[in-house]
């Protein structure tokens, strides 16, 4: 893959025509932006750029985070890091609840930040989880109780209630977290703790047997595989499609990542992002006692039922649990119940809001020309 900050113009513009309708009509392509400045994207340079609502900033912004870790995390990111990341979040944030919600009439916005970021870090590890190496051939299934706690969170938050109440509630919710993190860490073996993720170019002949799912943060994940996309290289469950006919979809809809990929259906260059599979991988399974006697009931809502959550800006507000899905393959029949390891879709993604705050463009405005591109960095 090409470097994101070697992109031109025209291709920085083609990835933010990928992003949410709500920004179509902004005239990205007057705005002559390479690659190195998309990456230094801030509030007050997409200001200057007449991206005025928030809600439109966070859209943009949100896609070149994501394409930030793409290419940083390769270098770093696997279970250890993601699960010690989790740890050390929720510890800080059992730090900052305890006495700190005594006299309040809401629950401090420092809090609520706090408790997004530890929902992130969440979301990271789920999604690691969701991989082949984790989801088929171990069991990591105990782990997705750290979704459903997300959301009991979420609601402890929004609750009224005692002060002393919620803080028991939200400190109980944080140790279960802190367990299931300290037994990723201490239960698995070191091949799997130290795996890091890979980018691998695949050619699909016929993509109609992909299903593929799309997190309310953009990403776009394999969740089955039919006979008519087998290549001789492999495409497994929890893959995740980073390009699609050399055109990043990264921070895409789900709507645009399609029209992509059935762009030219007859041949389709992928490139995955992927945790390798050993040639003889170990089992594993952290089902353990002491996990199990903590469980919660895990029946998640179904994905089309919204439930409470926050928003990104750390206020409560409607959140869905999922996403989007499609699956190309018309005849085939429902997709049966995965083996124990697999996490459920519904999990992966507790908190996060689809909508999108100030999404309607502000009246009136006029398209902005292309600005000197010295003063749009921050």
């Amino acid at each position: 893959m090409e470097p994101v900050e070697a992109w031109t113009p025209g291709k920085v513009a083609a990835w933010l025509r990928g992003l949410d309708d709500a920004l179509q009509d902004y005239p990205f392509e007057d705005w002559q932006l390479p690659g190195k400045y998309l990456l230094q994207l801030c509030p007050q340079s997409l200001e200057a750029l007449t991206v005025w609502p928030l809600g439109h900033q966070e859209l943009i912004l949100d896609g070149v985070e994501q394409l930030r870790a793409l290419g940083s995390n390769l270098q770093t990111e696997n279970l250890q890091s993601l699960a010690q990341g989790l740890l050390e979040r929720t510890q800080a944030f059992q730090s900052l609840v305890q006495g700190s919600l005594g006299n309040c009439a809401e629950t401090p916005a420092d809090v609520l930040k706090a408790a997004v970021e530890l929902v992130r870090e969440a979301h990271a590890l789920l999604s690691w989880l969701n991989g082949y190496l984790f989801s088929h051939l171990n069991d990591f299934s105990a782990c997705q109780e750290i979704g459903v706690l997300c959301g009991e969170l979420g609601q402890v938050l929004q609750e009224d209630c005692p002060e002393a109440e919620k803080e028991r509630n939200i400190l109980r919710i944080c140790s279960h977290v802190a367990g299931i993190c300290h037994n990723i860490l201490s239960c698995s073996p070191e091949e799997l703790l130290e795996q890091k993720a890979v980018l691998e170019s695949v050619q699909v002949d016929d993509p109609s047997g992909l299903e593929i799912h799309t997190t309310s943060n953009c990403l776009h994940f394999v969740s089955r595989v039919g006979v008519q996309a087998a290549t001789s290289s492999q495409i497994l469950p929890g893959d995740e499609i980073v390009q699609v006919n050399e055109q990043v979809v990264v921070g895409w809809s789900h709507k645009n990542m399609l029209r992509e990929l059935l762009r030219e259906p007859a041949k389709v260059s992928l490139v995955l992002k992927k945790i390798p599979v050993p040639e003889t991988p170990s089992q594993t399974s952290l089902d353990s006692p002491h996990l199990l006697s903590q469980s919660l009931p895990l029946n998640p809502p179904s994905p089309r039922v919204p439930s409470e959550g926050l928003l990104a800006d750390g206020t409560p507000g409607p959140s869905p649990a999922w996403t989007d899905s499609t699956s190309f393959d018309a005849q085939s029949p429902p997709t049966p119940p995965g083996p124990p390891g697999v996490l459920p879709e519904e999990t992966a993604e507790p908190l996060e809001s689809s909508g999108h705050p100030d999404k309607s463009p502000i009246l009136g405005r006029k398209k902005s020309k292309a600005p000197h591109q010295q003063g749009l960095l921050c």
